[in-house]
């Protein structure tokens, strides 16, 4: 998964986390185990203490649009043969997201 975060920087993870005690607070959403994703004012104002599991009984493109809507990032899922080269890529204005195709000639969005 690739996060375009409010300053306009990028990084990855290969793991999305949704549910159990991060949503209490509804202030943040654990991306993997390692990175925060910070939720918007009207996100902790809207959710206060409510315990959201946004995956329940859900699919993942209703968790994405979710996630989407209430943070201050962009989470995509893209395909990449090296999410690090490409995330550096990324940061440095030198490529953009765009669609592709994957190793299998399946339509993807991809980092050129």
């Amino acid at each position: 998964m690739l996060e375009k975060q409010k300053d306009g920087k990028y990084r990855a993870q290969t793991s999305l986390y949704l549910g159990g005690d991060y949503y209490r607070s509804a202030d943040r959403h654990l991306l993997g185990g390692l990175y925060e994703i910070e939720m918007t004012a009207s996100a902790k104002a809207h959710f206060k203490g409510y315990n959201y599991n946004v995956g329940r009984n859900r699919d993942a493109n209703y968790a994405f649009q979710w996630i989407n809507y209430w943070s201050t990032s962009e989470i995509s899922i893209i395909y990449s043969e090296n999410i690090k080269a490409d995330v550096m890529s990324l940061n440095e204005g030198k490529a953009e997201v765009s669609q592709g195709l994957n190793d299998k000639g399946q339509e993807v969005s991809r980092v050129s």
